[in-house]
């Protein structure tokens, strides 16, 4: 078997680092110009049989004594096993700090069902795709017939079938360990590029990051083996927001932890601006992020009620006119939702606006708020006295 593999198994004769990446975070190389250290697997075997023993390929592949391939799928039940963050890196790290999927969130955009086997013999790489794949806005003119994705995803859809007997290789640039795809194949969401930073790699997590078409962002993927159950791991625990909160909510007497996405910022801060119709004490800033979906939303203790006050009004304070969406979800089903939109006109001045949700009771209790909406980098926003009416 193993001089099999060799006879199919071609590349350069440099020699491989066989450090084992599991666990580093390595240092971002964006905006760099770098030298090509070495193209480590597949590699010469013949020049080192003990390559195919290395952490690297028995992780992903399973090994030598294994099967002889591995399938890893998306870390869906998991918090955080999708998400984006700014490229070059802030000072956070490597961390998808503009958007972190929670467990299950995207499950209407078809990346779930996407398995990826990767292949001892020959290196080979199969994604299968059931037809449809997730992929960015910016690279739809590369699937023809793509087309945008349901609520709450704001990317693309495309129809591509299954990619078999391509090509996975293993890539050492400056000491940063790569993990590249060949021909249409992919992992995860597709977002211009084939060439993955690994940031993690064991027996049971492949941790990704890479970059987007948009060069000021980098996507990251979590993945475990398929049939691995992801929660019964605990040496990253799953963080789960046990805090829930009742309307009105003031920033007053309790102050709910909300939390941003796309890039948005959510601080409990004095009021900007006591004055007007609100003289309250403390209000809910927050920064808009850089994209046009960035918001932030709070999980309720029960399901929105509209039987008897119908509307969700609260206070704003922003930079300008804009418009407010508000969108409620289901905590549980992100594709259960409703969503409305609702102009403000006045600029750093407190106004109040209100949208009815008549009909919508018993099916929602996360509340989203999406202050300047369609916007990217709309400004700073002020939020207080959210009630309903």
């Amino acid at each position: 078997y193993i001089f099999g593999l060799l006879f199919l198994l071609t590349g350069c004769s440099t020699q491989y680092d066989n450090k084992d990446i599991t666990g580093q975070n390595f240092p971002s190389v964006v905006g760099t110009t770098l030298e090509q250290k070495s193209v480590s697997i597949p590699g010469d075997l013949n020049d080192d049989l003990t390559l195919l023993s290395s952490p690297n390929i028995v992780n992903l592949t399973g090994g030598i004594n294994g099967k002889g391939y591995k399938t890893w799928v998306i870390d869906s039940s998991r918090d955080g096993h999708f998400g984006v963050g700014p490229n070059p890196a802030s000072p956070a790290g490597l961390v998808p700090e503009y958007y972190f999927a929670k467990a299950f969130e995207q499950a209407t955009v078809d990346m779930y069902n996407d398995r990826y086997t990767f292949r001892l013999e020959g290196f080979n790489f199969d994604m299968v795709t059931r037809g449809v794949v997730f992929i960015d806005d910016l690279a739809a003119a590369e699937f023809p017939g793509s087309f945008p994705t349901p609520p709450p995803a704001e990317n693309y859809n495309a129809p591509l079938g299954d990619q078999l007997g391509e090509k996975w290789e293993f890539i050492d640039e400056d000491g940063i360990t790569y993990l590249t795809t060949s021909g249409k194949s992919f992992i995860g969401f597709y977002a211009g590029v084939r060439k993955y930073q690994v940031l993690k790699l064991s027996e049971n997590e492949l941790s990704l990051r890479y970059l987007d078409a948009n060069a000021a962002l980098a996507w990251y993927l979590r993945l475990v083996p398929e049939g691995y159950e992801s929660n019964t791991d605990t040496s990253t625990p799953v963080t789960v927001d046990t805090n829930k909160y009742t309307l009105p909510i003031d920033f007053e007497t309790v102050k709910p932890i909300f939390q941003g996405f796309g890039g948005s910022t959510d601080t409990i801060i004095p009021n900007p601006n006591p004055s007007g119709i609100n003289t309250s004490a403390t209000s809910l800033e927050t920064v808009h992020g850089i994209e046009t979906w960035a918001g932030v939303f709070v999980n309720m203790k029960t399901d929105f009620d509209f039987s008897t006050n119908s509307s969700i009004s609260l206070k704003i304070y922003a930079p300008g006119p804009g418009t407010l969406r508000i969108k409620l979800e289901s905590a549980a089903n992100s594709s259960i939702f409703v969503e409305k939109d609702v102009n403000f006109t006045k600029t750093n001045e407190w106004e109040e606006v209100s949208i009815d949700f008549t009909g919508e009771s018993g099916k929602y209790n996360r509340l989203v708020l999406f202050p300047g909406w369609s916007v990217a980098t709309a400004g700073t926003f002020y939020i207080d006295d959210i009630l309903q009416k």
